[in-house]
């Protein structure tokens, strides 16, 4: 229902859900007490299908295509008689005793036999400021679309469609500080009026434009994929007017959800709460399940490709091009980019991002951009704190880190505390579009035997690997090795330098060149 938007890097999903609804629609009156009597039971058990496929592109939009499907539907259609009017109570008898037709007829609505399918959806998302699951704060717009599969095809049930297009634009703030992940939804749903097919002298059959408001707030475990806590959706008619707000045009779901991963990209999900408020097609109890996977829209290989929108090196003629490199929230940025030789065979030095004209201290920001141009640090997607000094840093061909990652002991688990590391890393590595491949590696300390600690520093660089890839960046960026003990920076004689030992280190490895030494004069 409430969802947390995830922006990634060129990458595609599809999702199954099964989605089960406990009498989502009745036929009843309301008492002088307010109190309602059900008369009859319309849809008593209804069982949906939805297949969801979604693109992620650049990191900053979504689009998707959903298409939902009826498997079952029970209830008491408009000739049955298990709830005759003669099981009635003498007040509800007397409430609909002067609706003109027959008793029997009071309900329009038949439960569907078979399989029918319901109106497809389309949707968009635009990612407009921070990242909902790695940032504190993040806003997003986009909107939904539903096709009207009774104005397409004959025969539709008139509960599974409306006869015109819906639109509901809406508004998503969502953000996450470990280990608290909340999102919070504003929408306007617009329909034109229509009824469902139950007599008008009985009410609540009218549907209309709607105005929600969903809130979510979960424990979440990103090391270990898995998020727990209650999300809740209030909707309520606004058009027309004389139904605004009230109690039979208004409803309130309240769920649990669970959500956990199997695996490198199966993500498996469960909720099930109540309707405390309902109005038109809001069961009085729902369980859903859903299994989705995500793969990457760009394959893997063993040569490496640059990310799409960056320039590629070429061969055989002498070039030499400002190139403006597009990136997200439209911060500008001018590229040197060189080729490997130029047409005449001979030899050139290589240019490296570390001696571009103007980067006084060749952290890859040039000076213009560089918001601290006399000390060393990282691009940032903020103008304000590009290049300046944070957790990490460019220099030497590496993204230096001012604080080790760290992880559960002799595990390759990363501990809270070095998400904000991780973080930076990808802030940076999404600031740098040249930059287009890195190194993690792995070490240890000499304690123990080799081939464990061998084994375990490849575990830690595909840990962070894995991280940084939730976080966004495009796995064709990355590579993981391990080193163990065999590239100590300090002697292992203390636990000082055991401690400096364990460590993680990413390397630039493309541009080659970005790997020059900036202590040269």
């Amino acid at each position: 229902m409430v969802d947390v938007p995830r922006f990634g890097t060129d990458s595609f999903s599809v999702g199954l859900s099964l989605n089960y609804a406990h009498k989502p629609l009745v036929l009843g009156v309301e008492r002088a007490t307010g109190e309602f009597q059900t008369l009859r039971v319309l849809i008593e058990h209804q069982l949906l299908g939805q297949l969801d496929l979604a693109a992620s592109l650049c990191n900053c939009g979504v689009f998707s295509l959903s298409l939902p499907i009826a498997l079952v539907e029970r209830g008491d259609s408009s000739n049955g008689s298990s709830s005759s009017p003669r099981s009635w109570s003498p007040w509800a008898t007397s409430a609909v005793r002067n609706i003109p037709g027959e008793e029997s007829s009071i309900a329009g609505t038949i439960p569907l036999r078979g399989v029918g399918a319901r109106e497809p959806r389309l949707g968009m998302l635009l990612r407009l400021y921070g990242q909902p699951d790695t940032t504190p704060f993040s806003a997003s717009a986009g909107g939904y679309l539903w096709l009207p599969l009774r104005r397409m095809l004959e025969g539709t049930a008139p509960h599974t469609s409306d006869e015109e297009f819906r639109v509901m634009p809406r508004l998503v703030l969502a953000g996450y500080s470990h280990p608290l992940q909340w999102s919070l939804t504003g929408s306007f749903l617009y329909r034109p009026e229509a009824r469902q097919g139950l007599h008008p002298a009985l009410g609540g059959d009218r549907a209309g434009s709607e105005l929600g408001l969903g809130a979510r707030v979960s424990y979440t475990d990103k090391q270990r994929g898995f998020s727990l806590g209650p999300e809740a959706q209030l909707m309520t008619v606004v058009i027309p007017r004389d139904q605004a707000f009230k109690p039979f045009y208004t409803s309130l779901e309240v769920l649990l959800g669970l959500q956990f991963k199997v695996g490198q990209t199966l993500q498996v999900g469960l909720a099930a709460g109540a309707g405390l408020m309902r109005q038109l097609g809001t069961p009085a109890f729902r369980f859903m399940v859903r299994v989705s996977s995500t793969s990457t829209l760009t394959p893997q290989s063993e040569g490496h490709q640059a990310p799409a929108g960056l320039p590629r090196e070429k061969s055989g003629v002498s070039l030499s091009v400002p190139v403006a490199v597009p990136l997200p929230m439209s911060i500008p940025l001018l590229v040197e980019v060189s080729p490997e030789a130029p047409a005449d065979g001979a030899s050139e030095p290589e240019t490296s991002q570390d001696e571009s004209p103007g980067d006084r201290d060749h952290d890859t920001v040039t000076d213009a951009m560089d918001a601290c141009p006399d000390q060393p640090g990282a691009p940032s997607m903020e103008s304000s704190r590009s290049g300046c000094p944070g957790l990490v840093a460019v220099k030497n061909g590496m993204l230096l880190l001012q604080r080790p990652i760290t992880f559960a002991r002799n595990t390759d688990v990363v501990l809270d505390e070095s998400f904000p590391v991780l973080q930076a890393i990808a802030d940076a590595l999404r600031a740098s579009p040249w930059l287009q491949k890195i190194r993690i590696e792995g070490h240890t300390d000499s304690q123990g035997p080799t081939q464990v600690n061998n084994s375990l520093s490849i575990r830690r660089a595909h840990s962070v690997m894995r991280w940084l890839q939730k976080d966004g960046i495009h796995p064709a960026r990355m590579e993981a090795a391990g080193h163990g003990p065999s590239r100590p920076i300090a002697v292992n004689d203390s636990e000082q330098g055991r401690a400096a030992n364990r460590r993680v280190d990413i390397v630039i490895i493309d541009p080659p060149a970005a790997r020059a030494d900036d202590e040269r004069s």
